[in-house]
This record gives structure tokens, sequence and C-alpha cells, in this order.
């Protein structure tokens, strides 16, 4: 919802080839309207497959591929700036999905006929959550404080790399780690992130003993996890807008380097100057740019992403020159214990993988959480949270169901 949400809040400023664009220019509007007329004819598509008995496309199909379709159809012509900024808006919903349009599926942009998608002034699911956002001043640690309250901290084993999972002939979970650590336990909580699982179900994997069935396998190569860096540059001056929260640029669509065609025409950035009055901008990288990220050194990405700044900005500095460093990168694709930074599907991927990922295994000891296990909100802390309390009462669930089968004496 960029006209609700963004523009009317005014909480974002937009660049486009080397100029800031008056949030009160027409193009913003034509650019919203050009944007949500392109999302309806997607929508029409998907629609047109579906009556043709052809569904089963929309979750093969990519909103790339169909965004192009219609657009080679349509007569419509825009200007080049306003094309310019349909693809801005695209690439917010890519910021999303964490991944580029090629990977995403049309059915999740096809609408029921009577559905309004012309405008963006009421709420909608594929968005953020109805209500104010709200910053934990002291980090994640103040949500798990009274999780960890009565004793829950000293039960917690950090830095223990579990290499082995396996269902006993006592009817218990054991559970290994590298160090030899070995827990045996009535049963257990599986929260790996989808990579790690992934890498857990591969024939030379020995982590489940036995093996999960096929249908678990199967969910879990299905999805995938997405890719989202963000990186965070400090400077000894504000050469940027100091009020809005979000900056938006798109740069020339004829970058001088190799390294900033990776990072494509179109970036985010948060202004941590008007959030927390720190002179620090943090741009956020996904899908292709990600991945073009994946493996670089900190000294290169940064370089791109000033250059992308200048470019987009318009500006005849050298910003290196105003950059006080560090640069920090997040890692999450790099870090074997995430292999990106949330869930989500790609093309092919249903939501009986989700249902089939949240099924407990080994008659209900083995049970599964994560946000990859809930499908409404998948990506998200909400999904997590959501998937914890289904786990927990997974649990209490087979527990129960232990304690009351009849002991037979032998």
């Amino acid at each position: 919802r960029p006209r609700h949400v963004l523009h009317n809040e005014g909480e974002i400023v937009l660049y486009c080839a080397g100029k800031r664009i008056d949030m009160d220019d027409s193009v913003i509007q034509e650019a919203i309207t050009r944007h949500f007329d392109i999302l309806q004819q997607v929508s029409d598509y998907g629609n047109k497959l579906y009556d043709e008995g052809r569904g089963m496309k929309t979750v093969h199909m990519s909103l790339q591929k169909t965004i192009d379709l219609v657009k080679r159809k349509s007569q419509e012509e825009s200007t080049e700036q306003v094309e310019a900024l349909v693809k801005w808006y695209q690439y917010l919903m890519e910021a999303w999905y964490g991944g580029q349009a090629s990977d995403m599926q049309l059915m999740e942009f096809t609408r029921d006929e009577d559905e309004e998608l012309s405008r963006d002034d009421v709420y909608c699911e594929e968005g953020d959550f109805l209500g104010p956002h709200c910053l934990l001043r002291h980090g994640m640690k103040t949500v798990l404080e009274p999780l960890l309250a009565n004793g829950g901290a000293e039960r917690v084993r950090c830095e223990q790399e579990v290499i082995r999972i396996e269902e006993t002939s006592d009817n218990t979970v054991l559970v290994e780690t590298k160090t030899g650590l070995s827990i045996e336990a009535d049963c257990c909580v599986v929260t790996m992130p989808v990579g790690c699982l992934k890498d857990a179900v591969k024939d030379s994997s020995s982590m489940f003993t036995p093996k999960l069935s096929e249908e678990k396998v199967e969910a879990i190569n299905a999805l995938r996890m997405g890719k989202y860096k963000k990186v965070l540059l400090s400077f000894d001056r504000i050469f940027w807008p100091r009020d809005e929260l979000m900056i938006g640029m798109v740069r020339n669509v004829s970058p001088n380097t190799a390294n900033l065609q990776e990072l494509g025409n179109e970036l985010l950035f948060d202004n941590l100057w008007a959030r927390d009055g720190i002179p620090i901008i943090e741009a956020i990288l996904l899908g292709n740019a990600a991945t073009w990220a994946t493996g670089k050194d900190t000294d290169t990405i940064c370089h791109a992403v000033l250059e992308f700044m200048k470019d987009s900005m318009g500006l005849n500095d050298d910003l290196r020159e105003w950059f006080t460093g560090p640069c920090h990168v997040t890692r999450w694709e790099e870090d074997r214990f995430a292999q990106g930074a949330y869930s989500c599907y790609t093309l092919g991927t249903r939501e009986r993988h989700t249902e089939a990922l949240r099924q407990s295994e080994w008659n209900g000891k083995l049970v599964f959480a994560g946000e990859a296990c809930v499908s409404e909100y998948e990506g998200s802390v909400h999904a997590a949270l959501f998937s914890a309390r289904n786990a927990a009462e997974c649990v209490s669930d087979y527990l129960q169901a232990q304690d009351s089968k009849p002991v037979v004496s032998k």
C-alpha cells in the first residue's frame, strides 16, 4: 500500500535518476496507478487460467513472467520516469517476499474477480500487520526474559551443535551434539530454519534416525530461504533528507560498472538519523542484489552501495570522503545455522507443503515449529510465535496420550 502507508504518512522520500521527487508531483500518483493497473491485469490473467481449468499453472508461473506478458499486450504508454517508479513499487513487493519477482508465484497475486486492486487505502493481508510498529529499545531479549525466568535460563544449552536426533527403542528421543553431549527426552521440538533442514534431509546426512517421511522431505525441499541483507553505513555529515524514515532510490538505467549492474536499479534505505539521531543509512539488498552480495567482502559491497547512492541522488562528491566507517553487512545467507533471512514460497511450492512441514513425526514425539510452518504469516516473528503455540499443544497432547496408556507388567 505505497500511497496510504508511505506517501500519505510522510514516511518516505524518493530519488529517481539523480533528482528528488516532490511528494506532490503527479508522477507518483501516475506510477502508483500504473502499478495497480498492472497488478489487476496480472490477477485477471491468473483468473483466466483458472476459468480455463489451468489453475495449477499459476503455481509454476512467475510474477515477473506474467508482468512481462501483460505489458507486451497492453497498449498503455508511460514516461520513462513513471516506468522506473513502477519497478520500484514492484521492488517493495520483492522486499516483502524476500526474493525477486522471477521466483514469486502468479497464484500469490491472483485475486477473486470482485476484489478491488485499484486503491491501497484499505488494509489487506499482503502487507504489514494492522496497527503501528513498535521498537524494542533493549532488543529481543526483553521478549525472552519472561520465558527464561524461574530456572528457564539454566536449562538452555548454548554453543551446542546438534549432529544427530534419534528415536530410541525405549520410545524416547535422543539428541546428540558435536561436543558429545547426549540428552534423552520424551519428545523433541525441531525449530531449524528451512535452509538447515534441507541439509539435514540429504541422503548423505545422518541427522534424523529413522529418516523423516517422504511428505516431510518433499515439503522441506519445496520451500526456500529468502535473501535479505542490510548494509549499515555511517557518515560524518547528513547529506540525505533528515525527517523521512525511509528513502527510495532509483538510479540511472545505464550503470558504468559490473558491480552496480548486480545491485539492480532500485534500493530501499532506512534513515537512522530520522529514527534515532544517528548519522547512519541502512541499505536493504534483496533478491538478485543479495545474491550478488553473498560471499563478497564488506569493502566491495560498501563501495557498490555508495556509488549507487551517488548516482541515484545526483551527487558529484565522492561519498567515501564522508564515510567514517565501519560498514556492517548482515550475513544470514553465509551463516550455516541460518542460510537465509526467512522462509518463503518459490515456484511450485504449495500450501500443502507448509501443512506437511508442521506435522509431527515418529508417532508424535518429533514436533516441528518455526515461521515456515504457518503459511498465513510466513516469514514473520508472528508466524514463529503461532507455530510455537501449536508445537506446545502437540507436545502436551502427546505426553497426555502417553500418560493415559495402560502400564503392561512384564
